[in-house]
């Protein structure tokens, strides 16, 4: 028997023989294509065959997985009809005379490289991970097949293939999940993906169970194992590889029940109203889509909307009204439940194409957040006006990222402000939401006593204070190589740390009688939710599929919690 240590990124047992899923060939081909003509032509057909492709198994997506999963693979589609993707692809095969496959390659490869630069922010890099798969689409219907990782070829007439059991790759995208079948694809391990993926929100949409952060070992094809989703552990060979080997049937156990399955969480909903819901159990959104689909996972709101994906998402600055549309058609989906909205997270990483900026040695530390935003006061202003008017509508929360000194806050309140005064002037209709801060620096952290009085709330964002007091980059393996071999299961020295910076900021929060939640991956981590829940936080906010099993945690600690006369 060997363990072998990753992360979690849905939660669930399963248990079947390996597949190593090998990425398409086509890769590997020719450079320089016979005639210029003849490329594009071929690239021109495998888009539009590709786009049919990706539409079909959005409708297969529906029946399984719902609307929001249908929702995943057509945005995909949306990729090819890109018009800078398209000319950039074009340009390489009428230029270069490289091969459509070589041109699709390269160019993908350049576009996901520019999200990924400095990458500190896992919502980006399962971005660059969505283009990477729509090439991978691309380049498989150009080679005509796809190889597997004995070297057989498997025509594609099908979209849903046998169950492999136990598919490990070094990346898995959304729709090859779904030509797998579904019903039977027993677990999903990966070399890279984080919990924001496409491909890790169809996992957990179906009860799929999926790990990462596992290199590839081509020689455990078809080695029996299991998967333990929550502890992210892939068992080798394990005590009952037998029983596993001779069975036909894959095993599978999910850990959590489908957000579907109200019946199935309805004590914790009464546990919740004795406790009047504390803490929240909410969602983290960058879509109109995603809140519906929180809400199918039974969210009690949106913990943290990510406003920047419709900076990113466009070619020019998004005006008021495009964004007032946006965020009031959330807030009337969630109705009264609360709806925190972050201000545009942009820098570093996260850099729209029509907005200039000037190159930084090290981004990361750079103009970003709040910094980025007080650069751009216009952008800004616009931006709080929009939060302003859509605040009619619903329970909008105005939430402000990367803080890290009290200036910050005043300047960001004079805008608030100015915003304010020109709604009156203009006659607009508009309520002053509350301002609240992220706490994602460990002097953020230190100096949240003296933050506190000046703003309505904190909200701790666990991934970038991760990487910050750990001096780590989240998307380096190399740095946090040396965890590989611990146990899933256990705390880190890092993760020690910063939960004392998390225990601090929701001490100084509540001495100042304010509410403090927690967003980023630990505040869904099974490992963590009761240590939260100790210490007092207010809300939890994760991603949507997290969200039953952070409910019935939170279900569980409080049934403990009453049993043991209110002492724990």
């Amino acid at each position: 028997m060997e363990i072998l240590h990753g992360k979690s990124l849905t939660p669930g047992t399963a248990r079947g023989c390996i597949h190593i899923f090998a990425e398409n060939s086509a890769e590997h081909g020719e450079e320089k294509g016979q005639s210029a003509e003849a490329e594009l032509a071929l690239f021109r057909h495998a888009v539009g065959e590709a786009e049919e492709q990706i539409r079909m198994l959005a409708v297969q997506a529906e029946a399984t997985g719902g609307r929001e999963a249908a929702q995943i693979l057509e945005m995909t589609a949306l990729i090819y009809q890109d018009e800078e993707f398209v000319k950039a692809v074009e340009t390489q095969i009428l230029r270069s005379g490289k091969t459509a496959s070589c041109a699709v390659q390269n160019v993908c490869k350049d576009f996901a490289s520019l999200l990924e630069v400095n990458a500190s922010d896992l919502y980006m890099a399962a971005r660059a991970e969505d283009i990477r798969s729509a090439g991978r689409e691309l380049m498989e219907v150009l080679s005509g097949y796809m190889k597997s990782a004995d070297g057989e070829c498997q025509e594609r007439k099908d979209s849903v293939r046998e169950s492999p059991g136990i598919l490990w790759g070094k990346t898995i995208s959304s729709a090859e999940i779904l030509r797998w079948n579904p019903k039977g694809l027993a677990g999903i391990v990966t070399e890279r993906g984080n919990a924001c993926s496409h491909a890790a929100i169809i996992a957990g949409t179906l009860g799929i169970p999926m790990i990462s952060g596992i290199p590839v070992d081509s020689s455990r094809n078809g080695c029996p194992a299991e998967i333990r989703g929550e502890e992210g552990v892939l068992i080798l060979n394990p005590e009952n590889a037998d029983q596993i080997l001779n069975s036909t049937k894959i095993q599978k156990e999910a850990v959590v029940s489908q957000p579907t399955a109200f019946d199935s969480i309805s004590r914790d909903i009464n546990i919740a109203d004795e406790w009047k819901g504390k803490p929240a159990i909410l969602a983290n959104i960058s879509s109109a889509a995603d809140a519906r689909r929180a809400l199918a996972s039974a969210a009690e709101g949106v913990g943290l909307f990510r406003s920047e994906a419709l900076y990113l998402g466009s070619d020019h600055a998004p005006s008021e009204a495009e964004q007032y549309q946006v965020y009031a058609e959330i807030a009337g989906l969630m109705k009264n439940r609360p709806v925190v909205i972050r201000t545009m997270d942009l820098g570093a990483d996260k850099q729209p194409g029509w907005l200039p900026v000037r190159q930084e040695e090290n981004p990361a530390l750079g103009v970003r957040g709040i910094r980025m935003s007080l650069r751009h006061p216009e952008l800004f202003r616009t931006q709080l006006c929009a939060l302003l008017r859509a605040s009619c509508e619903g329970d909008i929360r105005i939430m402000l990222p990367m803080i890290t000194s009290s200036s910050e806050i005043l300047r960001a309140r004079k805008l608030l402000a100015d915003a304010e005064e020109e709604l009156k002037q203009r006659q607009m209709p508009y309520r002053m939401p509350p301002l609240g801060i992220m706490i994602e620096t460990p002097a953020a952290a230190l100096l949240s006593d003296r933050l506190a009085p000046k703003v309505d709330f904190f909200s701790i964002g666990t991934n970038d204070l991760m990487q910050y007091t750990a001096a780590k980059d989240r998307q380096n393996p190399d740095v946090w190589e040396e965890e590989a071999g611990t146990d899933a299961s256990q705390q880190s020295d890092e993760e020690d740390a910063v939960l004392e910076l998390i225990r601090m900021t929701i001490c100084h929060a509540h001495d100042c009688q304010i509410p403090v939640g927690i967003c980023g991956e630990m505040a869904g981590d099974p490992r963590f939710v009761e240590k939260f829940l100790h210490m007092g936080v207010d809300s939890l906010s994760m991603a949507p599929y997290r969200i039953a099993g952070g409910r019935k945690i939170r279900a569980e600690y409080y049934t403990k919690f009453m049993e043991a006369g209110g002492k724990m």
